[in-house]
This record gives structure tokens, sequence and C-alpha cells, in this order.
């Protein structure tokens, strides 16, 4: 049976992002099969919180404040727009394993 796909935003705080209401709507709208998870991570876990989530299901994150910066730090792959920022807004989790770091503020 194929897996439903997760995706979700990281912050902290993250209660006041409006990221879960607009990407649950488009899911809906569209009818794709899929979960969008609004999660609270401490600085201090993010490495771990970023190695786990693909073993769970998620096949990416949208970042926000505090974490843009490190999470460009922890990722394998990053686009050059994302280098140019100097940080990373959109995560996607490769099928190898590594973790892929993009930026869409720009």
């Amino acid at each position: 049976m194929p897996k439903i796909p997760l995706a979700g935003v990281i912050g902290s705080p993250i209660a006041q992002s409006k990221s879960p209401q607009l990407h649950g709507h488009w899911l809906r709208f569209y009818g794709i099969k899929g979960h969008y998870v609004p999660m609270d991570v401490a600085p201090d876990n993010l490495a771990d919180v970023l190695r786990y989530l693909p073993k769970a299901g998620f096949v990416g994150v949208n970042v926000t404040v505090p974490h843009k910066e490190r999470a460009l730090e922890l990722a394998d792959i990053v686009t050059d727009t994302a280098s140019k920022i100097g940080a990373a807004n959109t995560l996607t989790f490769q099928s190898d394993g590594q973790l892929h770091a993009d930026n869409t503020d720009g």
C-alpha cells in the first residue's frame, strides 16, 4: 500500500504560521493525498529532527525562524539561490538520504 506523503513547517515558535492552513487548502483543492504538519522544534533539536523526519514519512519541510541559516549548514545539497541568500526555507529529503536546501524568499 502506498504511503501518504507528509510535509510540514519547522520553526520556534510555530503556532503563528499560516502555512498549515494555506498548504492544507491546496492539498484539498487539488485532491492531493498528504498532510502538512506544523512542528515547533527547539534549535538544539533541529539536526536530530531533520535526520528523523524522512524515516517518519516526510518528503520535505519549509523552514522558518530561527532555523533558516542552520538548515543551510546541515544540507548536503544547496541551490545557488540558497547559497547566495545564506539561508534555506525549503528542504527536501532525497531518496539517497541527502538533504536538499533551497530558498524561495528571494
